[in-house]
């Protein structure tokens, strides 16, 4: 298995210097591109691919995108997830209240309000020690939802999001946030061969002024077929279009085969028609458990100004306290809390499934 560790961001001032003893490179030809695909690096680095791209990989990073050639450099495009995605379900079973699972909002600072309310934290200042799923239950469902991040903690405005129910049509909401990260931000790069004749590449954002040595090109061996792999999932991720699932531990499917499950009008979830087999499978394996999903829908965001937030307009405290100072007033997630896990398994009806057939996402359905 390839594993990677932290890089460290050494700015170059968007100059790219080569040593007197090296040998600048650029490939020409059609075939410009097989010459120089092939891992850079090893434990973090470059992967450049045939296909014209790429991925940038370290320790919790992997960044995917492409890259074209600019006379003596290449020009890498990262590509850019929403920095903000809420997706909603109608739970039939919670009646006049709602339940919001807020994922990737442990960073920077960040707000939420509800209606008419004031602005308030989502975690409390300086928290650690985190328990995901983040799962807040409000006594009321409501009708407006607007989102505030800072991602700049020196920075005086926030950022916001904000989308309507004014139906109250959903009660259900997951919330999936990406503060905008370095590494995502364009680079370039560019070749040169090392006193050894070895082909290296120079990076403007990260493995500083030695830059990336390649270890291999793209031939094919376990090393190359994982990295390939790995890069098959993530453009998969990238392009996925299609739906998402939940299931009573708020962990989230894709390329659900509805095929294999029947739709319930009354509790608004799909339910898998072959059970068998499962026994203790669902008890010990609750964040897997694919018996009885809820379909997401995604909700339209509108894109707010600028807000400056401070003591005097946002509510004292947050909707997740968790610090390691204090463990028993810490947030638990629901999985911690539950003794034993028993979801509801209604009898299904008879209303056709429909198949889906889109792009996987990295978790899918089980086939038991």
């Amino acid at each position: 298995m390839v594993k990677y560790m932290l890089l460290v961001a050494i700015p170059l001032l968007h100059i790219l210097q080569i040593s007197a003893q090296d040998m600048p490179y650029m490939p020409h030809g059609e075939d410009w591109k097989n010459k120089i695909s092939g891992q850079y690096g090893h434990l973090e680095g470059i992967a450049l691919f045939e296909d014209g791209t790429f991925l940038l990989y370290g320790y919790a990073t992997l960044v995917y995108g492409t890259y074209v050639r600019e006379a003596a450099h290449l020009n890498f495009t990262t590509n850019k997830s929403d920095t903000l995605s809420v997706f909603a379900h109608c739970n039939p079973a919670s009646l006049g209240k709602s339940t919001m699972v807020f994922s990737g909002f442990e960073e920077s600072d960040n707000f939420v309000q509800f209606d008419d309310e004031q602005p308030k934290r989502v975690f409390n200042e300086n928290a650690n020690c985190f328990d995901s799923p983040f799962v807040y239950v409000s006594p009321i469902i409501p009708s407006m939802v607007k989102i505030f991040s800072v991602s700049d903690r020196e920075d005086t405005k926030a950022y916001t999001w904000l989308f309507s129910n004014a139906q109250q049509e959903f009660n259900e909401f997951f919330f999936m946030h990406r503060p905008p990260k370095p590494e995502y931000e364009d680079f370039f790069g560019q070749f040169f061969k090392d006193e050894d004749g070895k082909l290296n590449i120079q990076l403007s954002n990260y493995g500083g002024e030695k830059g990336y040595k390649r270890a291999f090109d793209s031939v094919e061996n376990e090393e190359w077929n994982e990295i390939v792999a790995i890069k098959q999932q993530v453009s998969q991720a990238y392009d996925y279009q299609g739906d998402y699932f939940v299931n009573a531990a708020y962990a989230t499917f894709a390329e659900v085969d509805l095929s294999q499950y029947v739709y319930q009008e009354s509790s608004n979830a799909y339910i898998k028609s072959n059970q068998e087999d499962y026994g203790a499978y669902g008890e010990q394996n609750r964040y897997n458990d694919d018996r009885v999903l809820r379909k997401l829908e995604r909700i339209s965001l509108s894109a707010g100004t600028a807000a400056a937030l401070s003591e005097d307009n946002t509510l004292a405290g947050s909707l997740f306290y968790t610090t390691c100072e204090e463990p028993e007033k810490s947030y638990k997630s629901p999985q911690a809390t539950m003794d034993r896990y028993d979801p509801v398994l209604p009898a299904p009806t008879t209303i056709p499934p429909v198949p889906i057939t889109d792009k996987a996402e990295p978790r899918k359905a089980s086939s038991r």
